[in-house]
This record gives C-alpha cells, structure tokens and sequence, in this order.
C-alpha cells in the first residue's frame, strides 16, 4: 500500500464518502487520483504494462483501504481492476498496447459488464448480446445490458456477445461506437455514485480492432481468478470498517459491553487476518498463472461475503438506535455488505457454483473408482 493511496483514502475519500453514497457523485478525479498512485498498476505488466510482474494481493489490498472508507468506490475500483485484468489477459497485442497502460495508470476509465456471461457459463441465463449480422468485415451487435458500472460517455466496457456458428467472443465496447446507447441506472442502494448505466446495442459494429478474445469461454477460464479475487478487497475492507466501529464505540462507550454480541473488534481483527492470508495465497497462484478450482476460490469468496455481512451487522448493533441515524457509518456499512452480497457472483450464484463443483467431483470420483475396478 502506497502512502499516496493511504493519503487520498483517508482524506479525500472520507471527507466525500457520503456526497458518493447519498447525491450519486461519481468519484472520477478520486479514481483517476488512486491510478496515479498505483491502484492498479500491479494488474499491468508485460511491453505494454507498468510493472514486471503481476502482483494481484498488491491491487486487493489497495482496493481494502478504498472500501473500508465507501464501497460505492471500491466497486469502481473493481471494475476498473477488472477491466485492466481483461487488457492485461487479451490475446489481441495492438488492443493492449493502445489502452492497457493507459487504463492501469487511470488516464482511462472503464468497466466489465461480465454479470450476464458469468450466469451464461454456469448455465443460469443466455447471453444478452448477439452478433446478428455482419458489415465490412464487422459483426454487428444487437441486445441490452441493464447493468455496466464504471462507465460514462465513450468509457471503454468489457462485453460478451453469441455468434452463431462460432463460441461467443469478448471485446471491449463504448458509447461513440455507432447504434450504441447508454443512459443511467443507479437508482439503487451503494450504486448511486458508481456510474451505473443500461447499455442498448442496436448493430452496433465490433472489429477485430476491439477483439479482447475470439473465444469468450475460453478467455473466461483465464481471467476467472483475477476477476473474483479482486473483489475480495470490498469484503476484506467491510470487516476492516466493522472491526474501526466496533473499537471507537467501546472506547467512546465504556459502560458499553461487546459481550453477547455477533463479534468483538479483536475477533474481527483475527478473522481479517485469516482471511487476507488465503486471499493473499490464491492471488500469488492466480498472479503467477497457477489454475485455483473452482470449490476453492469461490468458497472463499462466499466465506467473505458471510463473514462481511455478520461483522457489519455485529459493527451496527454495538453503535445502536444511534448507529440508525441518516449518515451514519455503521448504517451505510449494513447496506454496503448487503450490496456485496448480491454483487455478481452473487450468495444464491455461488451456492449454484459450489454445488455444481461438488456433484463433478463426485462424479470423477465414482468414474475413477469405477476404472480402478475394471
């Protein structure tokens, strides 16, 4: 963690955190300010990047500081990781060297509209988009998306559109392309300042110029890791949050007691512990291109969001009828948790993941029991 990052967390951010949260103020000059400072530059490496090696645990941690002061902005900075990782993981060269540095440093700001795909790849939905045609050489791209965050006016998105004949592909999209449309859908809590928006493709064209991978599924299976544990910082920073109210409130509160409630300021320190330690072991794997199953990472994940949830409600019970009160930190914190436990991959997504990987492994059990056997 830089001291830069550490500087605009603690002062700029705070001190904006409820303008973010409650008017809907996007935090641009604060996520282009958290580029600078390297947020995300660990996500960039190569020709192309700004650093040698890969170091994920390096973004999360960056991403913890941010969360555990607004979530709204932590979720931008997701989408922003998620969309250098795409760059960075991009079979097509030309694209990476035109925006890949530029997106990590911050200079360009964007975001991933992967929560219709990462349903499709678990068989939960079709796509959304489609190639319905093709124009000199282009496909054009027909469909809705109700949800991309991260994005305004000719910000760059990651998309996945289905081609017939052909595995979907995966490109980046923006609103200056021709037939594409975009206008705000933040009309939710935690998502007010994160520059949501539904985008509306009409034959919208997309070249080989904008190709992040010819096979999306395929493309899927490489960036997966890096997608979900980037956003370990937003549950990690929630604890973080919790464990801050719960100890303000017992030194400001002396005749206050921890005792019967959900957790205690030390036990959440403990848990943040053992939990930063896993995430930090699977992001070195992933960091080093070392495949994580699936039971593992998305277990932790789904351990998080659980972990985030109850330490956020145990931060609002300790404050009180007070802790209620419009502006509070301990009541955005509750919403804050709720918010990233519907975040895609979402608790009732992950339940579907984790026992959909418990029946394979099953399955390749009794086959290998049954070939031994034979």
């Amino acid at each position: 963690m830089t001291q830069a990052i550490s500087k605009i967390v603690d002062g700029r951010l705070r001190s904006a955190a409820t303008a973010i949260d409650q008017q809907g103020e996007y935090p641009r000059s604060i996520l282009q300010g958290l580029g600078e400072a390297g947020a995300f530059a660990s996500l960039a490496d190569g020709d192309e990047g700004l650093v040698k090696t890969i170091d994920l645990h390096s973004a999360i941690t960056a991403s913890r500081k941010v969360a555990a002061a607004c979530v709204s902005t932590a979720f931008c900075c997701w989408c922003q990781g998620a969309l250098v990782w795409y760059l960075r993981n991009s079979t097509n060269p030309a694209l990476r060297q035109r925006l890949l540095a530029r997106a990590a440093s911050g200079q360009v700001l964007g975001g991933t509209a992967l929560s219709n795909p990462m349903k499709y790849v678990t068989g939960l939905e079709n796509l959304r988009l489609s190639a319905t045609g093709q124009n000199d050489g282009a496909s054009l791209i027909s469909g809705t998306i109700p949800w991309v965050s991260n994005v305004e006016e000719n910000s760059p998105f990651g998309m996945i559109f289905s081609q017939p004949d052909k595995p979907p592909a995966m490109a980046l999209a923006d609103s200056s392309m021709p037939g594409l449309s975009i206008k705000p859908n933040d009309n939710f809590e935690t998502m007010a300042g994160t520059a949501t928006v539904m985008a509306r493709f009409e034959n919208v064209p997309i070249t080989e110029r904008n190709l992040l991978a010819d096979n999306a599924v395929e493309f899927i299976g490489t960036i997966k890791a890096g997608f979900i544990l980037l956003q370990a910082g937003i549950g990690l920073g929630i604890i973080e949050e919790a464990a801050a109210i719960i100890e303000q409130s017992r030194r400001t509160q002396p005749s206050g007691s921890e005792h019967g409630l959900l957790a205690t300021s030390a036990q959440l320190q403990e848990q943040l512990g053992d939990l930063d330690n896993q995430v930090a072991q699977q992001a070195a794997r992933a960091s080093s291109g070392k495949p994580i199953a699936d039971r593992e990472l998305f277990g932790l994940r789904r351990e998080l969001v659980l972990k985030a949830i109850r330490a956020a409600t145990a931060a609002q019970l300790v404050c009180g009828a007070g802790g209620l009160g419009r502006g509070r930190r301990s009541a955005r914190l509750i919403r804050e948790a709720a918010f990233y436990g519907v975040l895609t991959p979402s608790v009732q997504h992950l339940d579907h993941i984790l026992q959909n990987s418990a029946c394979a492994n099953e399955s390749a059990a009794s086959e290998a029991l049954v070939a031994a056997a034979a």
